[in-house]
């Protein structure tokens, strides 16, 4: 007798939806800003070295995706810095044991407000760039996140070194 396995689906956030149909990006232009707002909230809420993993999962998707669209358009612009930075304090609280940075809030809070709005404005991303930002979502919801899975201040000086535009 065969035993049957329901396979459980995780509910996918509305930054997820954007990456998968028209009417994922309505649903999420509707639900993102009310989920957004709560997390933003709860941000400037939450203590001082309390546990936060799934906090910072939401914070490393957003802001990978937003790091991603503005390196693309426009790599080392202060944008594309300000969120690169911000998705490297969040991994280097995920290596310090998914503890949060109470310092870090304002920071934190800036560079995602400029990510939702690229992925709002850019609800169509390839699928390949959702399934790695989830991926490293995963990583940080888990604790193992390093800083070493996203490149440092570096690619800028290699990009303008091989004469690409850093603007």
């Amino acid at each position: 007798m065969k035993s049957h396995t329901k396979r459980r689906m995780s509910r996918r956030s509305p930054q997820q939806l954007a990456h998968c149909s028209p009417v994922g990006v309505a649903v999420s232009r509707r639900l993102m800003p009310s989920e957004q707002l709560e997390l933003h909230i709860s941000m400037f809420d939450l203590e001082h070295g309390a546990p936060c993993a799934e906090r910072l999962a939401t914070l490393a998707y957003t802001l990978a995706v937003g790091t991603s669209i503005e390196a693309d358009a426009r790599l080392g612009s202060p944008d594309c810095k300000q969120m690169h930075s911000a998705l490297r304090t969040v991994l280097a609280m995920c290596a310090a044991g998914n503890r949060w940075d109470r310092a870090q809030a304002p920071v934190l809070y800036a560079a995602d407000k400029k990510a939702e709005a690229l992925l709002l404005a850019n609800p169509i991303q390839p699928k390949d760039l959702a399934d790695r930002c989830e991926a490293l979502a995963s990583r940080v919801r888990a604790g193992v996140a390093t800083l070493a899975e996203v490149a440092g201040p570096e690619i800028y000086a290699a990009a303008a070194a091989e004469g690409k535009k850093c603007t």
